[in-house]
């Protein structure tokens, strides 16, 4: 199904955990005054997010989709506080917008991906459907690229990749810097895999492809619905928004209708620092994710600069609890190596 693209329509490329991606959101979003938000996650998930956003409910959490017959599959979408899904639906919760996710449903995904594990295109366990999500590449990925991502570290003189992210666009204090900057990142590392893609995983490509068209279809029913183009903000994996700028090739109700489902059910699980990070084995996860946190309460409070002073004395209070003496001499002069380092590199806060 072909419809001429709406203008005005207002992509917001995101990493998943990401407090400098959060705190640009918000205050685009405040900026906009936007009467949908829509969200990369599962469609069927939508009736979750009053219990997401409900006071009781405390990061980190994910929701959980799994198949009500044999052989049982389960896919997570994890959030923390900072993540900007999750600030964009609170946004939406306090300031009366609607607010929706639109990727396929978890029936749909949980069966493709089914089919696609049988086949060999998905490894096995259970499925984090995000972490394909550009600026955050899969284990698998990056066993297989040593790749454009420590190369782009190297050429930009840090330790691995996600210092380079973190100096780079996490201390991207430029609300329009920082939003063209990522997309314009996504859209070259995606012309860089698309090619790849094609040719060594024509069907995760395919998977991608169509889990585009029909977010796109999603974005076009809520036009058709009422909200004016210019009134909805799409968050989304950086990975998607280029793809998502064109409302012109939508998924059809014939295509729609003949795609796999497994029946599913939903529900939130309580999550983890751990299972947050890269060590989990989780693709987009983070090396440190309380660190992150701490980031998003210190940008939060307008306070970015006392990030080193409040995580290099926790860290103090954690060794002195653990019987190793750390005095708060000793934490000063830690918080002023690591400012001057950071300076001495180009940056303008530790990483």
């Amino acid at each position: 199904m072909k419809a001429t693209a709406e203008a005005g329509v207002h992509i917001f490329g995101v990493r998943h955990l990401s407090p400098g991606g959060a705190k640009h959101l918000l205050e685009y979003l405040n900026e906009l005054q936007p009467t949908a938000v829509l969200i990369e996650g599962p469609s069927d998930a939508t009736d979750e997010i009053r219990h997401l956003t409900h006071r009781s409910t405390k990061p980190p959490v994910a929701i959980l989709a799994f198949t009500e017959d044999l052989p049982v599959r389960t896919a997570l979408w994890p959030l923390a506080v900072y993540s900007p899904e999750y600030q964009g639906i609170k946004w939406a919760r306090d300031n009366g917008a609607e607010a929706a996710f639109i990727d396929l449903p978890s029936s749909v995904i949980l069966s493709l991906q089914d089919v696609m594990r049988r086949e060999g295109t998905f490894s096995k366990g259970e499925v984090k459907p995000e972490a394909e999500e550009t600026g955050e590449p899969s284990t698998e990925e990056a066993e297989q690229q040593e790749s454009v991502y420590r190369r782009i570290a190297r050429l930009a003189g840090e330790h691995d990749y996600d210092m380079y992210w973190e100096r780079n666009y996490e201390h991207n204090a430029n609300a329009g810097a920082y939003r063209a900057a990522i997309l314009s990142f996504s859209s070259e590392m995606r012309l860089l895999s698309e090619s790849r893609e094609q040719l060594e995983q024509p069907k995760e490509h395919a998977y991608n492809a169509l889990r585009e068209a029909y977010m796109r279809r999603q974005i076009r029913e809520t036009i058709a619905a009422g909200h004016a183009p210019d009134k909805i903000v799409v968050i989304c994996g950086a990975y998607h928004a280029s793809a998502l700028a064109d409302l012109s090739d939508v998924l059809a109700d014939k295509e729609l209708a003949g795609l796999p489902s497994r029946s599913t059910k939903l529900t939130l699980m309580p999550y983890s620092y751990y299972k947050l990070s890269t060590m989990s084995g989780y693709g987009a996860g983070n090396g440190a994710p309380q660190y992150f946190e701490m980031m998003w309460e210190t940008m939060a409070a307008g306070r970015p600069e006392e990030l080193a002073h409040l995580y290099l004395s926790t860290v103090a209070s954690h060794l002195r609890s653990s019987g190793t003496h750390r005095s708060t001499a000793e934490v000063i002069e830690a918080v002023r190596l690591a400012e001057s380092l950071a300076a001495l590199h180009g940056g303008s806060a530790p990483t």
